[in-house]
């Protein structure tokens, strides 16, 4: 640029107008240029914003999907214990069996006896039932007594009653004794004086300690 041309200029940009035409330039743009800096830095804060949201979302997932992969692990973890308990189940009882059988190819007597103690009992506990019921609704059970004192009869000379101790299970001795204890026991109702008393007496004492015996027998030999 020559001299001329620099002083020609300076002199353009020294005149009036010029000078309200840049400060009105300046005016104009000045609002413009805060707003795109304002926009811009909310623009940034809200990246921010975004950029955390997603890494919250992303977290959230990752964290879904581990849980969803335990859960599928724990089903099968669980499938395998259920699976192993039926297996156990089903060992228990063949070995349960097998001892039975073993049991009453061994005591032969003894299962007999007790196959006729379980029918003499069923007699006995269907008459208590029935006296029970009959007693609720009626004062009339004399026929129930009589039927309970009959059982009672029956179950007191039931073969199980003059076993010898060679021909009972060893390890089941503990629990035959104490239900020939309570069988015993009962002989003190016969008498021609059993009455509706007596036999209150007797279904609320011996015939539940025969019950309990009885179940506990059971249970040794899982029957």
């Amino acid at each position: 640029m020559t001299p001329e041309m620099f002083e020609r200029l300076i002199k353009i940009l020294s005149e009036p107008d010029i000078k309200g035409y840049i400060i009105q330039i300046f005016a104009a743009a000045l609002p413009i240029c805060y707003a795109m800096w304002i926009s811009k830095k909310d623009n940034k804060v809200l990246d921010d914003r975004q950029i955390k949201l997603e890494d919250k979302q992303k977290l959230i997932a990752e964290n879904i999907l581990k849980l969803t992969e335990q859960q599928a692990k724990l089903s099968e973890t669980q499938e395998k214990v259920e699976e192993n308990l039926r297996e156990l189940t089903e060992l228990a009882q063949q070995s349960r069996r097998s001892n039975l059988i073993k049991f009453q190819n061994d005591f032969p007597i003894f299962f007999r006896a007790l196959d006729d103690f379980e029918w003499e009992y069923s007699t006995l506990s269907k008459s208590v039932s029935d006296f029970n019921a009959k007693k609720r609704i009626s004062s009339d059970i004399e026929d129930e007594v009589d039927e309970i004192f009959a059982a009672i009869e029956d179950l007191i000379e039931v073969e199980i009653n003059y076993l010898d101790n060679v021909d009972v299970p060893p390890l089941a001795l503990g629990c035959f004794n104490k239900l020939l204890r309570a069988i015993n026991s009962s002989s003190k109702y016969i008498s021609e004086n059993f009455d509706e008393d007596q036999c209150v007496s007797f279904i609320s004492n011996e015939f539940s300690r025969i019950k309990i015996a009885r179940e506990e027998l059971r249970m040794f030999f899982c029957m």
